[in-house]
């Protein structure tokens, strides 16, 4: 799935999103809060795209799942931020790595995190011949309600 975002001068961004089930979605490629489209999220807290709902910022739990070897990575990485070089990259990688050794707990970067969408509206949408396009949408009262199935006109 993707979510897209727009930002106040007109510009937008898409981020991929995993579906871990119909009733939570999370993050596909967590990222730095300070980036790009971490800036973009954090000032618009509504999701497009049709699919609707509450947005929580979720960090530290979801870091402490990460392998350790992406952990190192989210401090090495100044994510969407102009690299001069591989080098650069891969010194601030083993720099990261010698501080929190393998085995060792790595903090989470506060720059760092990711988003759970509590979606209470999806919509799939299929085009077929001459306009007559599928519209499906799941829907549901609030996030502790079950999901109605209801299909809209084009």
């Amino acid at each position: 799935m993707a979510f897209t975002y727009q930002c106040d001068f007109g510009r937008g961004a898409t981020s991929s999103i995993r579906r871990h089930s119909i009733d939570e979605i999370r993050p596909d490629a967590p990222q730095a809060f300070d980036g790009a489209t971490g800036v973009l999220q954090l000032n618009n807290p509504k999701l497009g795209s049709w699919v609707f709902g509450p947005v929580f910022r979720q960090s530290e739990k979801y870091f402490a799942t990460r392998p350790w070897s992406s952990q190192i990575g989210a401090w090495a990485s100044a994510q969407s931020s102009p690299l001069s070089s591989r080098d650069e990259l891969e010194q601030r990688y083993e720099g990261a790595a010698a501080k929190w050794p393998e085995g060792q707990e790595v903090p989470c970067p506060p720059h760092w995190g990711g988003f759970r969408v509590l979606p209470i509206s999806i919509e799939f949408w299929q085009g077929r011949y001459s306009r007559l396009h599928d519209r499906i949408r799941y829907e549901r009262e609030n996030t502790d309600s079950h999901w109605e199935i209801n299909r809209y006109y084009p």
